[in-house]
């Protein structure tokens, strides 16, 4: 499968049909290119790994019997040496040219986010603990100036309101557009 450019910006994936039940289940596999930027899920062996996707399968061009929709060929931006050490199950194995499936990976899609990982069903994916999220803590924080005068606090202009997002299961704070 190729990606071919169209216009300026545009794309298209080139024979490739999906059925309707398998984009109920991931509505983004029609948005995923060859050229992307992906991560490993937790879960998978190569979790927190990033690379990008070299090639992807469907159908009869598949060269695996995986219960996925795609084999997604990636190879990984790590160097051996990286992998020896965060990936010792591995047992240095290559990283290049791995096939994985849609649901074990986050995608960067140029279409709809350029900064955030998502998933193949289209939820944004935690930095830290590398899953899915469904569920965040959203904290508003308002920070009011206040000025002493004569013994008394006087409340003053320039204050202002943040809110501070952050994954439920990991706590870690988050930066994506929501």
């Amino acid at each position: 499968m190729k990606k071919e450019k169209i216009l300026k910006g545009d794309f298209k994936m080139s024979n490739i049909t999906f059925k309707q039940e398998e984009l109920e289940k991931f509505p983004y596999l029609y948005l995923l290119f060859p050229g992307e930027e992906v991560i490993a899920l937790k879960g998978s062996m190569y979790d927190g790994l990033k690379g990008v996707i070299e090639e992807i399968k469907y159908g009869d061009e598949r060269e695996t019997e995986n219960d996925c929709i795609l084999d997604i060929v990636v190879t990984y931006h790590a160097t051996d040496e990286e992998v020896a050490i965060s990936h010792p199950q591995l047992n240095r194995t290559s990283i290049c040219e791995v096939i994985m499936g849609e649901d074990e990976l986050g995608f960067i899609i140029e279409a709809i986010n350029r900064d955030t990982y998502l998933t193949a069903a289209g939820v944004p994916v935690c930095p830290t603990c590398l899953e899915g999220i469904d569920e965040v803590i959203v904290q508003t924080i308002q920070t009011e100036k206040y000025k002493s005068y004569k013994g008394h606090l006087l409340k003053q202009d320039g204050g202002h309101t943040e809110e501070i997002t952050t994954c439920l299961r990991c706590n870690n704070r988050l930066s994506f557009r929501q």
